[in-house]
């Protein structure tokens, strides 16, 4: 995927004004020790180089990338009454510094972190690398795991899950509203592992190999156990530095007690794990819970097949039908399914080859990294309204500038928000869809070119929201690209004209399909929705459509239906007056403007109008050539659309609906 920009380009500026750069997001990173940012996001850190970050860490970070700013407050892995200073630390640390988002990494710099982050009014994001919660767990430990994600869920703004399973589960469990949760997914970088690494072992017997923490929730004592039964039939090794602050850490003791039997060669901790992962035949990841595990990625991109126990983020890597998972805890199995593969080198070969086309084609880092830039491109930074920073104003609303008939510019003082709109659609395609197939001219002009002349005579007062067909993006990329330039909003339309899908599976992936086709194409964020047709999901209630929207990653949705207090999503409603939809184009060329604008003057809140791209000179049939009662509804008095919206932005200005939506 191309890398996207964290937000809209900047707004041009007025006539008379130096241009400015935008200030750049500070953000912050939370771990509870350097060896999580070591490990999981020092890539990010230096590849999402548009955000100013500095790293919190519980201890110190001697190898930080270059550039990158530290602090250590000290956070202690296991809960004890030092959580308490820990916290008020913290608590003052983001009071001074005043950061824009801040992320919160691993359970305990989670569980302080994120209130005290929030208790300062900064953006709070929790990273949910693995819930607490989940399948196959033990009851206990899932209600303690429960309070504890509620706990983290309830302090953040927005939370990122590495695991699809997780996604689908923290909502149905009312641990966190779908709406709050995007997922993220986890990665790494593939030329890294894929390409070959000299072995750091030689061994005439084959290699088992496990990478981990030495703690039992990974599963060490398994691994044992494992090397204990196949003993003689291949040399275990394990990777992996010793812990000691964690409750669950093999001891010294027992260790050495393994050591002194010859059963597993302990390495420790390395800077580098590909050698060792190049001299594997077989990996084991015995552990109890995951998220994404990074070793099964790692050994599996390296061609090496992983043999792990079937739980949540396992098995996103490694295909359950490869018979390579086993139950969570059965030993017996693992053994059988360790020692059958070091029986047969040419299943090690294949299975180790499907993993690898598997974890390559998904997998990337670089996946994560343009969905997280996404997710920063939606914040904007502290002490500057969203008019400066390319979003909403804060505060009060400033006057809008309009020109006169003479071109000079004035200031007006607005009553509510006028947001006009405009959906970027095929209109031949449109027709196509109601059941009318017309002949399409071979080089038809969209309409776009003249909107942007129009709108750029009205200055910075005059910024218009696209509602954009994906399908239909592409024939008019160049026009887009310039329009968003220039400081206008792009928004979905959907991938195609066609009506909603009825299911809510279907729905999120024909949402995000569109948004992702548009995202991929220009370059830019898309927050805003609105349906084709101005329908609703035939299967879903008005409540539910609206939390897909919320889970799709839409913050605003601009229709003819409005929810109210309830919906997951902000809801931006077009001009209706006594059941006439006097917001859009296409009934205004049949009403008195005095109607349109004595009702737009009246609007509660963002006063939403609409219209068409090819309302602006596009190519369209001539109105002698009409034949059909359709195509006359259609295209009936529409050149008087164009000066209508000509006086209305001239009168009133225009703001995005995501600058409305705040």
């Amino acid at each position: 995927m191309a890398s996207m920009p964290a937000t809209q380009p900047p707004r041009s500026p007025a006539p008379t004004s130096r241009p400015s750069a935008p200030p750049r997001l500070q953000g912050c990173r939370v771990v509870t020790t350097s060896l999580t940012a070591r490990l999981l996001i020092r890539h990010q850190l230096q590849a999402l180089d548009d955000v100013d970050w500095t790293l919190v860490s519980g201890d110190a970070y001697d190898d930080a990338p270059p550039g990158l700013h530290v602090d250590v407050v000290p956070i202690g892995r296991e809960f004890s009454p030092a959580d308490v200073p820990a916290f008020f630390r913290l608590l003052r640390y983001f009071r001074r510094r005043r950061f824009d988002l801040v992320q919160t990494h691993t359970p305990k710099a989670s569980f302080l972190g994120l209130p005290a982050c929030r208790l300062t009014g900064a953006r709070t994001i929790y990273t949910v690398h693995g819930a607490l919660y989940f399948a196959g767990n033990a009851r206990k430990a899932n209600v303690l795991g429960w309070f504890f994600e509620r706990w983290c869920c309830s302090w953040a703004h927005q939370v990122l899950v590495q695991s699809s399973e997780d996604e689908k589960a923290m909502p149905r469990a009312r641990i966190c509203p779908a709406r709050k949760i995007t997922y993220v997914g986890n990665g790494i970088q593939l030329d890294r592992f894929v390409a070959p690494s000299e072995p750091a072992i030689r061994s005439e017997r084959p290699v088992v190999l496990m990478v981990s923490r030495l703690v039992r929730e990974k599963g060490c004592e398994d691994f044992v156990a494992v090397a204990r039964a196949l003993s003689g039939q291949a040399d275990f090794v394990h990777v992996g530095p010793f812990e000691h602050d964690q409750s669950d850490a093999l001891s010294p003791a027992e260790i050495d007690q393994i050591v002194r039997s010859g059963l597993v060669t302990f390495i420790g901790s390395v800077d580098d794990v590909r050698p060792y992962l190049a001299s594997a035949d077989i990996v084991v990841l015995p552990s109890y819970r995951e998220g994404i595990p990074r070793v099964a990625m790692e050994a599996a991109a390296t061609g090496c097949p992983v043999v792990a126990y079937d739980i949540r983020g396992v098995r996103e890597v490694i295909d359950p039908a490869s018979g390579l998972l086993v139950p969570r805890g059965d030993v017996s199995s693992l053994t059988t399914v360790v020692g059958a593969l070091l029986g047969d080198e040419e299943r090690r070969r294949r299975l180790g080859q499907q993993s690898q086309d598997h974890v390559v084609s998904t997998f990337s880092e670089d996946l994560v990294v343009e969905r997280l830039r996404r997710v920063y491109g939606a914040i904007h930074p502290r002490g500057r309204s969203r008019a400066t920073a390319g979003g909403a104003s804060g505060g009060a609303t400033p006057a809008r500038l309009h020109r006169r008939a003479g071109g000079a510019e004035t200031e007006r003082s607005p009553g509510t928000a006028v947001c006009l709109t405009v959906d970027v659609e095929d209109w031949y395609d449109g027709m196509a869809v109601l059941g009318h197939t017309l002949p399409k001219p071979k080089a038809p002009t969209s309409g776009l070119s003249a909107l942007g002349r129009l709108l750029d005579e009205h200055g910075e007062g005059a910024k218009v929201t696209l509602f954009t067909v994906a399908k239909y993006a592409p024939e008019v990329r160049d026009e887009l690209v310039g329009l968003a330039a220039r400081g206008h909003e792009i928004a979905s339309h959907g991938p195609d004209h066609g009506r909603l899908p009825a299911d809510a599976d279907s729905l999120l992936e024909w949402l995000r399909r569109g948004r992702q086709a548009l995202e991929d194409l220009l370059q830019v964020p898309i927050t805003g929705f609105r349906s084709p047709r101005f329908d609703l999901p035939e299967g879903l209630s008005l409540t539910h459509y609206r939390a897909v929207l919320a889970q799709a990653g839409f913050r605003y949705v601009s229709d003819t239906h409005q929810l109210g207090t309830g919906s997951d999503v902000k809801e931006l409603p077009v001009l209706i007056e006594r059941r006439v939809p006097i917001g859009g184009g296409s009934y205004q060329r049949l009403l008195p403007l005095t109607m349109v604008r004595s009702a737009l003057e009246r609007a509660v809140g963002p006063a939403v109008l609409y219209y068409h791209s090819y309302d602006f000179g596009a190519t369209l049939p001539d109105v002698s050539s009409i034949r059909s009662l359709a195509e006359a509804k259609q295209l009936a008095g529409r050149g008087r659309i164009m000066p209508i919206f000509t006086r209305l932005v001239t009168r009133y200005g225009s703001e995005t609906c995501a600058d409305a939506a705040g």
